[in-house]
């Protein structure tokens, strides 16, 4: 099944995590109308969308006032499953229009094909807020091992850095 959403510019675009450290899921949905895409995307992937906007709208001349503060999703149980799975993001900057677009794209199929995919554009209000809350979200997770990098859990780490023995915990 092919699922397309063509929302234009969105109303709402907003990002997510959903659980506890270790086991979060990031979402992000965007709002056209009634048109609404609920995605879920990997946090590497909200680390590098928030990067990327940050650092397109630093070299952008200023626009008035602070970004808008980002709309938060409802619970997780009442949003429902996703309506797409991310597998990588085409992000652009249409300066005519001053707004970013953005095509989401579910990873492809056997065949290579991608399928599935939403594209929606964001004001650069909205980019910046996103920007904020993606990294904030990124930042809020489990702290890293200082010899790996790789991020510490509780049950225990096994550093790959210390010959497989357990780093010290922080």
């Amino acid at each position: 099944m092919t699922d397309s959403f063509e929302l234009g510019e969105v109303e709402h675009f907003t990002v997510a995590a959903v659980g506890p450290q270790g086991e979060r899921v990031f979402l992000i949905q965007a709002r056209t109308g009634s048109s609404l895409c609920t995605m879920k995307v990997e946090k590497r992937q909200v680390s590098v969308l928030a990067n990327y906007f940050a650092g397109v709208i630093k070299d952008l001349e200023p626009t008035l006032g602070p970004p808008k503060h980002v709309p938060q999703l409802p619970d997780y149980v009442d949003i429902g499953p996703p309506d797409l799975v991310i597998g990588s993001f085409e992000v652009s900057f249409d300066v005519g229009e001053d707004r970013f677009v953005v095509a989401a794209l579910a990873p492809a199929d056997d065949d290579g094909e991608t399928a599935s995919r939403a594209r929606l554009t964001v004001t650069r209000s909205q980019a910046a807020a996103f920007a904020i809350e993606g990294q904030r979200l990124v930042q809020a997770g489990r702290p890293l091992c200082p010899f790996c990098a790789y991020p510490l859990d509780a049950r225990g780490h096994v550093c790959p850095k210390m010959n497989g023995q357990h780093a010290p915990l922080t």
